[in-house]
């Protein structure tokens, strides 16, 4: 059954057993290190940030190998940080998120 699902949608199964135990691992971390001078992040937080890299790293990892030419005994490696690259990049979008004033975005869209 998870052999004709993961076929099914043109990814392998050792890129998606990589983007889990690494997104997993990078959320657990994330969670422990919180910088104690700002706010934590919350559960559905860390949830976004996982699932988002995870997916970036299941349909990222062989594009990027293609681009780069290399070979593909590389792709468990890449497809951890290709993960890590796009968790980074949403917890950071999310930190910016919460810093807008919703008064500014109501003014984005006045006249």
């Amino acid at each position: 059954m998870l052999e004709e699902l993961v076929a099914a949608l043109g990814i392998k199964k050792g890129i998606v057993l990589a983007a889990a135990v690494g997104a997993f691992i990078a959320a657990l971390i994330k969670s422990r290190l919180q910088d104690r001078d700002k706010e934590a992040s919350s559960w559905p937080e860390i949830f976004i940030t996982m699932v988002s890299g995870f997916f970036a790293s299941v349909y990222g990892t062989e594009p990027l190998l293609g681009y780069l030419e290399w070979k593909s005994q590389y792709e468990h490696g890449v497809a951890f940080f290709v993960g890590l690259f796009a968790m980074t990049i949403i917890d950071k979008l999310l930190s910016l998120i919460k810093t807008v004033d919703a008064e500014f975005i109501k003014g984005l869209f006045r006249k």
